[in-house]
């Protein structure tokens, strides 16, 4: 989890989410940063982090999902949903470092 975080936002989403949910491997960030778009594999040559996310949550099952879409809608946060990261159009990168990504591949 980026150091920046807020530690209101983490006590919020630690009482939404299990432990986990809440993911905190740097790698983890970097990975959901991108997608097989050749303008990010581009990025990942040139070590260029702009669109890693506030926060990366792989919530376990539905009701986590709820829970963390509602948090983040009454807040006016970003959600990008992410599955395996294959998609090559660039759509399932965060657009700002404000973004939540939901990475699916506990569902």
């Amino acid at each position: 989890m980026p150091a920046n975080l807020q530690a209101s936002i983490l006590n919020d989403l630690k009482s939404l989410l299990t432990p986990a949910s809440l993911e905190q491997d740097r790698a983890v960030y970097v990975r959901c940063s991108r997608d097989w778009w050749s303008q990010t594999l581009w990025w990942d040559e040139r070590q260029i982090q702009e669109h890693m996310p506030q926060i990366v949550a792989r919530p376990a099952n539905a009701q986590e999902t709820a829970r963390l879409l509602d948090w983040a809608n009454q807040r006016g946060i970003a959600v990008v949903p992410r599955g395996g990261g294959s998609g090559v159009s660039g759509s399932a990168i965060p657009s700002s470092r404000e973004s939540i990504v939901i990475e699916t591949t506990r569902l």
